[in-house]
């Protein structure tokens, strides 16, 4: 339908209006060009408005469903496709999962069409495949686009693969029992929920008695003697194996292995507790942490993500049980609130104790 805009003087004179714009207020009816042409889409009603330098005026439109054409033997037209609809598509699967897909077929009215079929398709089939049933089993990681097509309409769903899940952490071999001064070198492997193993994931390392044993990267060095607990985690998953630390029979005292050793495995320790981001395992190696220095560590914790610790012992003085080390290193990580990577160069002044057959450390200046 073409329309026109007449602009008409007092005395009844007119002439067509040349800067009329033209609009629509429900263009899911019925769209207008900017030339006036009106074209119907659906039923229902709308109202085309025209806008000059002189004023404006408006026209209710309702738009009726057209009747169906007859087909050539006879019968009603087939009712024309014009849209496809995704019900409740997720928007990230993890490897090794699977999700359905289910696609409505719309006419031009937004209603359903039954009996159409849907073709479904994936871009990267190594990442993702999609069964004609529309079931999606994610492969690898990464970003995948299912399609689904109906009748020359189609719709493109984005889906975002993530790594598998960790289900499980084995840890081994049980190191069992090692002398005071003696170490034991454990691997862990993670497994996903089909028992696959995983590669390419952080490991967060502790033990559950640094006084007793510490563990950096899987290397357990018995420290006093005792029982701890070496844990591997990743995703918040762990593993653990129980470790006995015993007095060698020709060491008179705990103290008869090396503090240096000793020393400089617990601010390692403190390295892989700041990694883990996990402000419990910062004051277990830590514990005369002052309150306000806790609340800034795990604030600034919290603001970080693929934090790794690097620290080095540049000056050791121990005197009987109190010992005194300054230390230098890089914190690399990416920051949140900055949105980059960033490496921080630091040095640390630290004052540790020997207490209960173990190091701790007091103070961090």
């Amino acid at each position: 339908m073409q329309l026109g805009a007449t602009i008409r003087a007092a005395d009844g004179s007119g002439k067509p209006a040349g800067d009329a714009r033209w609009s629509s207020t429900n263009p899911s009816v019925a769209s207008v060009s900017a030339a006036g042409l009106v074209t119907a889409l659906a039923a229902g009603a709308t109202t085309i408005r025209v806008t000059t330098a002189t004023g404006e005026a408006a026209a209710e439109l309702q738009v009726a469903a057209a009747a169906a054409a007859p087909s050539p033997g006879g019968g009603p037209a087939p009712v024309v496709v014009a849209s496809v609809r995704l019900e409740s598509a997720p928007g990230v699967l993890r490897v090794g999962e699977t999700t359905t897909l289910r696609a409505t077929v719309l006419d031009r009215a937004g209603r359903p069409v039954a009996g159409r079929d849907v073709t479904w398709s994936s871009n990267d089939r190594s990442r993702a495949t999609v069964s004609a049933a529309g079931v999606v089993t994610a492969l690898a990681p990464g970003v995948v686009r299912i399609t689904a097509l109906s009748d020359g309409a189609s719709i493109l769903h984005t889906l975002e693969i993530e790594p598998a899940r960790v289900a499980s952490v084995t840890v081994s071999p049980p190191p069992g029992e090692i002398p005071v001064g003696g170490s034991a070198r454990l691997t862990a492997t993670l497994h996903a929920g089909d028992g696959r193993a995983l590669a390419d994931r952080a490991m967060v390392w502790r033990s559950a008695n640094p006084g007793v044993a510490t563990v950096q990267d899987g290397l357990v060095v018995g420290v006093a003697p005792g029982s701890s607990v070496i844990s591997a985690g990743s995703d918040g998953i762990e593993g653990s194996v129980p470790v006995t630390v015993a007095t060698p029979a020709a060491a008179a005292r705990p103290t008869s292995v090396d503090p240096r050793e000793a020393v400089g495995a617990v601010i390692q320790e403190y390295a892989r507790a700041l990694e883990s981001r996990d402000i419990t395992e910062v004051r277990r190696v830590y514990p005369g942490i002052p309150a306000n220095q806790e609340a800034q560590v795990a604030q600034t914790l919290r603001s970080l993500d693929n934090l790794k610790v690097t620290l080095t012992v540049q000056r050791l003085e121990i005197r009987e049980d109190v010992a005194r080390a300054d230390v230098s290193g890089q914190y690399n990580f990416f920051s949140r609130d900055n949105r980059r990577n960033e490496n921080l160069p630091v040095r640390l002044q630290m004052v540790l104790e020997l207490r209960g057959g173990g190091w701790r450390i007091q103070s961090i200046q």
